[in-house]
């Protein structure tokens, strides 16, 4: 990607707007961030290039094939549409402390070279990507716990477009690109910055190239400031996802004590409110009366009879232990049952 431009400008002196760039920078939660860089050649440009190359010149490697020199950390994908021919650079950095300048000044503090940030590569050949894998993006004041993003683009703003060997020279941005702009995305609201546009909620700066004013709006060099304290490192998607758990959970509680309240009431002893009820399953049965003069109960209708009244007896007890029957009346019950009894046995 970064060997393109040399021989680009040169292709696109004849042609209008025969390059794009976008390059996303993405700060995270947890301090983490994803670079972007997207470049794409016009196919007008990339044919007239490929019939410029020599055998020498391996300029387009980039996006003819797979670059086996590509950094490590960095992934580059190739594609290709109806407009242009490119190739999109992204990596993923773990930590902004790591690639964030802690010492002197803000004011001394150059920034990212904008030749880096566009994919340029320096005079001894070392690629843009090995460059901005060795940048510092950021400076820290430890103070204000204020992180500030800057990138020099003096070296565009300062070129006289109208003079073709000075644009050659330094880029050439307003004959080249159609398309070029920077974009800084935070997980919180910029303090400050003169990105030439904000989003509604002041988290995504982007600056965008005037060809016809060469330059971002004005200034030298793009600038932002933020701060990370407060923000958390749990997503929203995350937290909603939590929140609703949680009161699932509170709710499957509160249904599981209902019932074992619900269990245990109606597991409860007879009351006193209940005594008629009860005392009414438990009253005696007489024995059926023969149906014929001649017909006497045999020794097993005996036992049954004796086992009924066991039964009668003891549940009448049980009555009174409760407190369902008072002493008198239990009395009462107990002689209709022995009565009962013995007269059900001289019916034999």
């Amino acid at each position: 990607m970064a060997a393109l431009l040399g021989c680009t400008l040169i292709a696109c002196f004849a042609l209008t707007g025969c390059v794009k760039l976008t390059d996303t920078v993405t700060i995270n939660a947890d301090k983490s961030m994803d670079f972007a860089m997207d470049y794409g050649l016009s196919k007008e440009a990339y044919e007239q290039l490929k019939d410029l190359e020599t055998s020498d010149d391996s300029s387009l490697s980039t996006l003819d094939s797979d670059d086996a020199s590509t950094p490590e950390g960095w992934s580059v994908e190739r594609y290709e549409n109806d407009d242009y021919i490119g190739a999109k650079a992204t990596r993923h950095f773990s930590n902004i402390d790591d690639i964030s300048v802690t010492e002197g000044t803000l004011e001394e503090w150059y920034g990212l070279d904008f030749a880096k940030v566009c994919g340029s590569n320096d005079s001894d050949g070392t690629s843009s990507l090995d460059e901005l894998s060795n940048s510092k993006y950021f400076y820290y004041d430890s103070a204000n716990k204020v992180y500030h993003f800057k990138v020099d683009v003096s070296s565009i703003t300062q070129v006289d477009i109208s003079n073709e060997q000075e644009a050659l020279n330094e880029w050439g941005m307003g004959i080249v690109y159609d398309e070029l702009s920077v974009t800084l995305a935070l997980p919180t609201t910029a303090i400050d910055s003169n990105a030439t546009s904000v989003s509604s909620d002041g988290k995504t700066l982007t600056w965008t190239y005037d060809a016809e004013n060469a330059g971002f709006g004005g200034p030298s060099a793009l600038e932002a400031s933020f701060s990370m304290e407060g923000v958390s490192p749990i997503s929203t998607p995350v937290i909603i996802a939590i929140v609703a758990f949680v009161v699932i959970l509170i709710a499957l509680i509160i249904v599981i004590v209902m019932m074992k309240k619900r269990r245990k009431k109606n597991a409860a002893p007879i009351t006193s409110n209940a005594a008629p009820a009860a005392s009414a399953a438990y009253e005696v049965q007489q024995p059926a009366r023969p149906t014929d003069a001649g017909q006497v109960l045999n020794a097993d209708a005996r036992d049954n009879l004796q086992a009924a009244l066991s039964r009668e007896l003891t549940g009448l007890w049980q009555l009174k232990e409760q407190g369902i029957l008072t002493q008198q009346e239990y009395d009462k019950k107990h002689s209709q049952l022995m009565q009962a009894y013995e007269s059900a046995l001289s019916q034999q």
